[in-house]
């Protein structure tokens, strides 16, 4: 495959990796239960959240990271660490999306559902130019990554100051 198409089989399949790994990270605690375990712990929740994000974020890169070398040995030619780092950003951006509204409704299912559509709103409606693009790299725009990762760390940080606040 040359360029273009390994950018689409990155962006709109690989990408989608996101979401499985950031939307239940906040799950087990949507319980009562559970809260009322972990939340006065010695370790903040929020601590186990980035813990928890971390370990998410590095499976991330491994496993785009093994997905990419594993098309550039069946001969797909592309700027490597270009993709796989505009491969994370997507994938990042789609998964803390999800994170981010199934934490603040306390509802994982909601995350999954609001992250499935803004995966499909950008297969079919988004401009491969606009800001927001998960799948800007298939049309040649780069840029849009830089927004994305900006966008997925606020979204990260919205979530752990909200969860602090929360328990003050």
């Amino acid at each position: 495959m040359d360029a273009e198409h390994s950018a689409i089989c990155l962006e709109q399949a690989v990408a989608f990796i996101g979401l499985f790994l950031f939307a239940p990270l906040t799950g087990p605690e949507q319980n009562r239960d559970i809260q009322e375990t972990v939340i006065p712990k010695k370790i903040s929740y929020a601590t186990v959240l980035m813990l928890r994000l971390g370990m998410a974020i590095g499976v991330l890169i491994i496993l785009v990271t093994v997905f990419a070398e594993i098309m550039t040995l069946l001969n797909c030619r592309f700027p490597f660490w270009k993709y796989v780092f505009g491969t994370v950003v997507s994938a990042l951006a789609l998964g803390t999306s999800s994170f981010c509204v199934g934490t603040l409704w306390n509802s994982v299912i909601s995350g999954y559902l609001v992250a499935i559509g803004y995966y499909v709103v950008n297969i079919f409606g988004i401009d491969k130019n606009s800001k927001f693009s998960l799948f800007s790299m298939s049309g040649g725009n780069f840029e849009t990554k830089y927004w994305l990762g900006v966008i997925s760390i606020l979204c990260i940080a919205a979530v752990i100051t909200w969860i602090k606040m929360k328990k003050s």
